[in-house]
This record gives structure tokens, C-alpha cells and sequence, in this order.
């Protein structure tokens, strides 16, 4: 299954520099992204958490392969060679990890509306 080409085309929209990216250079993100949401869970919401999700991993990679720090509210203090850094996320689960970007977060709140739409059978 891949992910719909409506879905690469609003990834594109978010940021300027992702307006030229090919379906091959998202693939990998979108392909992960895939792992990460279900249809069954998001349902009408399933290709906004795609969109989210493919987004936040394409950002992380884009910032792994600039040799850029992670995005997110990191600091680190170096004295001599000791360094020592500090991150405001805390927590189990996927959380952490997708409080990284702003994208990431949007799918928690996503996933966190939907979690409040399910009857409580489901839960």
C-alpha cells in the first residue's frame, strides 16, 4: 500500500523547500508513516495523520542528513569536553518522539481528539 498522491502533494505544501520533492524522495517517510497510523483508528481522519506523520518523519530526516540538530525544545550546555543536554519532553510511549516537531504534534492532538470521539465500548 502506498501512501495517495493527495497526501505527498499537501506534505509538499508545508514547507517551500518540500515543494520540489518527488514521490521517491518522500517515500521513505511516507512509507514509516504508513506503520504508524491506521485507517481503522483515524477513520475520515486517516489521511490528515498521514500528512502529520509523514511530515514530522521527513523533517527528523531532513535534519539527520544536514547535520542539523533534532528541531524541538533542546538546549546543551558544553564546558571543556563535557556536554550536557537537556530536553523539556518527557514521557512514555511515542510521545517524546513526536513532540519533536510541530508536525508530530499536530498528530497527537489529532490522535488525542479522536481517543475522545470513541464511544467508551471501543475503549
Amino acid at each position: 500500500m502506498a501512501v495517495s498522491d493527495a497526501v505527498l502533494d499537501r506534505v509538499r505544501g508545508l514547507r517551500s523547500e518540500w515543494a520540489s520533492l518527488t514521490d521517491a524522495d518522500l517515500s521513505e517517510a511516507s512509507t514509516l508513516a504508513l506503520r504508524l497510523v491506521s485507517a481503522g483508528y483515524y477513520g475520515v481522519a486517516y489521511n490528515d495523520a498521514l500528512v502529520w506523520a509523514t511530515a514530522h518523519i521527513q523533517l527528523l530526516d531532513q535534519e539527520a542528513a544536514g547535520g542539523g540538530s533534532t528541531p524541538g525544545p533542546f538546549s546543551s550546555v558544553s564546558t571543556g569536553q563535557r556536554s550536557v543536554s537537556f530536553g523539556v519532553y518527557a514521557g512514555a510511549g511515542f510521545d517524546p518522539w513526536l513532540s519533536l516537531t510541530a508536525y508530530g504534534r499536530n498528530l497527537i492532538a489529532l490522535r488525542d481528539t479522536r481517543i475522545e470521539a470513541l464511544p467508551y465500548t471501543v475503549l
